[in-house]
């Protein structure tokens, strides 16, 4: 396949020449139709690399495969991570694709790369439908403000989380947060401060928390965080952080300093509990933080 004006940086070792896709044409036109056919029909990212890892093996010596997408933490693995590497930083007319990591028990050879670097060339088109895919699904989890998981998300999560927990037997809590007072904020300072509010709590709130922690915007000023492998001590320790974290941090807008707190409910996971008793427990022990004066922690 022919790569124009299409590129990827390879990394075998220490070596980091920049080559084009397809130098040397190993696949069959058939066989080449057979991969992006494949290919194409594999819209999630895990699903496609998994794919794409299996059809390495058949064309040439590859142990595994390893793919970290562009802006992202997150890489994703299929077969074995051997001690020989060749990497390739994936670029289509200056977007990036991420970064491919191919592995192998012995040194690749010549002839390998040129199979591979097809093969990687074949995978663009398919990998931007990903990207794109997954680009879409993340927006309809998002809420836009403040870029936290949203309420939509929220319960089948949630019914996932809970029935891990169940099935390893694990603990599981659930923190409400809730700023007070909020529409004092929004009428004293207008809606562009109140949004200003919900962006530094959100950044508070991801502070505070786990990565492993899952945190939704459930409303307008209300929040939620799911904590596995937490007990309810666990949960109390850190909704009280986040209390302290709000209440020590100076909110501004415009230069003037913003009067923000938050009242904080925290629940653990039960016996015959349910996502929606569950939540509500939760919103309970909000109350009742509420009730005694606001800016407070309660558990139930």
């Amino acid at each position: 396949m022919a790569q124009h004006s299409d590129s990827l940086q390879q990394h075998p070792g220490k070596a980091s020449p920049v080559v084009s896709l397809g130098t040397e044409q190993q696949l069959s036109t058939e066989q080449a139709w057979q991969l992006v056919s494949r290919w194409m029909g594999s819209l999630e990212l895990d699903a496609l690399i998994q794919a794409f890892g299996e059809s390495a093996r058949q064309y040439f010596d590859c142990a595994g495969v390893t793919y970290q997408p562009p802006e992202s933490g997150e890489v994703l693995e299929h077969g074995e991570l051997a001690e020989h590497q060749a990497q390739y930083r994936l670029t289509v007319k200056g977007e990036s694709l991420g970064c491919m990591t191919l592995h192998a028990s012995r040194p690749f050879s010549s002839a390998d790369l040129a199979v591979a670097e097809q093969c990687i060339g074949l995978l663009v088109t398919p990998l931007r439908n990903a990207l794109k895919y997954e680009a879409a699904l993340q927006e309809a989890r998002t809420d836009p403000l403040t870029q936290l998981l949203n309420r939509s998300t929220m319960e089948q999560s949630l019914c996932r989380e809970l029935g891990l927990a169940r099935r390893h037997g694990e603990e599981f809590c659930v923190v409400s947060v809730d700023l007070d007072d909020f529409k004092t904020v929004n009428d004293a300072f207008g809606h562009a401060a109140g949004d200003e509010v919900l962006r530094d709590l959100a950044k508070l709130l991801r502070r505070c928390a786990r990565e492993s922690d899952l945190i939704y915007r459930t409303g307008g000023d209300e929040f939620l965080i799911a904590l596995s492998h937490t007990s309810l001590v666990g949960a109390r320790l850190l909704a009280e952080r986040l209390r302290r974290a709000v209440d020590r941090h100076e909110f501004h807008y415009n230069g003037e300093e913003l009067p923000v707190y938050v009242s904080i409910g925290v629940t653990a996971l039960g016996d015959g509990d349910t996502v929606d008793s569950v939540l509500q427990r939760a919103d309970e022990a909000l109350y009742e933080a509420k009730r005694a004066g606001r800016n407070q922690v309660a558990f139930w």
